[in-house]
């Protein structure tokens, strides 16, 4: 059975002491500190990833040793997928549909309402004036 002062030593040895009075207020023993995750030592305040790396390198190394891996970590799996209703999919259609019937209106209105050239002002040549 490890205890914390085979922790202490053993992070002596691998240059990690300045880590173990995080891992002793959490009360950690060797064999429990070498099978934490980076994000277990994120949590309990192992901020540097230099330090992070080098532990979880010698933990690997260490539990190897002693013939036990520690447990893998499994990524998250993503919630299991349902059918698509149809409302899920008529939605996003119908947004694109009043998205594109605005943007007509706009263009349309905008087109009838502009001057012509000669009501601006932009008109060079006088409009002709009625026969006398």
């Amino acid at each position: 059975m490890s205890t914390v002062e085979d922790l202490s030593s053993w992070l002596e040895e691998h240059g990690l002491s300045e880590i173990g009075h995080l891992l002793h207020a959490e009360g950690f023993d060797l064999a429990t500190a070498q099978a934490l995750t980076d994000e277990e030592l994120i949590a309990i305040g192992v901020d540097k990833l230099g330090l992070r790396r080098r532990f979880l390198a010698a933990a690997g190394a260490g539990a190897a040793a002693a013939g036990s891996a520690p447990e893998p970590t499994l990524p998250p799996t993503a919630p299991p997928s349902r059918p698509a209703a149809s409302g899920d999919v008529a939605k996003p259609i119908l947004i694109g549909l009043v998205a594109l019937l605005i943007v007509v209106v706009g263009v349309g209105g905008y087109a009838l309402t502009r001057p012509t050239p000669c009501e601006s002002e932009l008109c060079s040549t006088p409009p002709p004036l009625p026969p006398a």
